[in-house]
């Protein structure tokens, strides 16, 4: 029976995508992957996801009570390590992943992380972000075997064209985002606030920089708000608003770092207004802000 992997859906990053191809390269097995983030979770390697970490199932870092600085590429590097070939090339790569996914070191625009998120797909929720997972796990793949020199011509011109192909991607994204910003309204309630219909294509925090300072958005997949903050500046994760966990039965999931949350709506008393209305509500810089969907409200 083919082994499988768990990992999320929705948008992809440089951690997951590395990590299932570290495993897929050092073990010679071609495995059934499934992205979902349905409860419960059963795979042979379930990562980025799931909440937990033993280091042999389980290679998620983004519950509370996980206290290190590896993402999941960086787990699942440390789990091979008695069985896969040393590279000083990987070791590098998988500690640099690591510290942009945690928080530690943004990379600059053109590295591996960088390149792997700038494959998602204009729509996120669609089969063609299904094909561009599978794109950019290829491109992880040939990349570490690049590392061990053990890539054929024909490989080496495969990655070639998805490297290409992406860097062409990016630019237009980056162009396409920046038509999009021009139009948007910026909601300042002593935080400049954006906020997407559910409507609206996926847009990347980092257009808003300097722009904004949070950006509410729909996930079609998990049926959720996500609330992210925006940096400072570009190149750099610093920002001045962290969002903390509320402890509401609303709240999906707040990271650790404070950059990005997930919450349903939910029936929020208005005291200027007698009516409820459902908001999306979440804390940030420890003051909780209940935005109902329709007008605008903070708390």
């Amino acid at each position: 029976m083919k082994q499988s992997i768990i990992t999320h859906n929705g948008v992809f990053h440089a951690d997951e995508v590395l990590a299932i191809a570290l495993l897929t390269v050092v073990n010679n097995t071609t495995y059934n992957i499934i992205r979902t983030r349905e409860i419960p979770l059963d795979a042979n390697y379930i990562i980025d996801v799931g909440g937990q970490y033993d280091g042999i199932k389980y290679f998620d870092h983004h519950q509370a009570d996980y206290k290190g600085k590896l993402s999941s590429v960086g787990m699942i590097w440390k789990y091979l390590q008695k069985t896969c070939k040393p590279s000083f090339m990987l070791d590098k790569l998988v500690a640099e992943v690591d510290a942009q996914d945690v928080g530690i070191k943004l990379q600059s625009w053109d590295h591996f992380s960088q390149v792997i998120n700038s494959m998602n797909a204009k729509d996120i929720h669609s089969e063609d972000q299904t094909n561009a997972f599978n794109d950019a796990l290829r491109f992880a793949e040939l990349t570490i075997k690049a590392s061990y020199q053990d890539v054929s011509y024909t490989e080496l011109s495969i990655y070639d064209k998805l490297l290409t192909n992406m860097i062409k991607a990016k630019a237009e994204a980056e162009r396409r985002n920046a038509e999009r910003v021009e139009s948007l309204q910026i909601q300042d309630y002593g935080l400049r606030l954006v906020f997407l219909d559910k409507h609206e294509e996926y847009l990347p925090t980092v257009a808003l920089v300097g722009i904004a300072d949070i950006l509410i958005q729909w996930d079609k997949q998990q049926e959720a708000w996500t609330v992210s903050n925006i940096a400072k500046k570009a190149g750099a994760f610093e920002s001045d608003y962290k969002l903390s966990a509320t402890g509401r039965a609303s709240e999906v999931f707040c990271h650790k770092a404070g950059f990005i949350g997930k919450y349903k709506t939910e029936e929020y008393f208005q005291f200027s207004d007698p009516a409820f209305s459902d908001a999306v509500i979440f804390k940030v810089n420890g003051r909780t802000i209940a935005y109902p969907l329709g007008e605008e409200y903070f708390a």
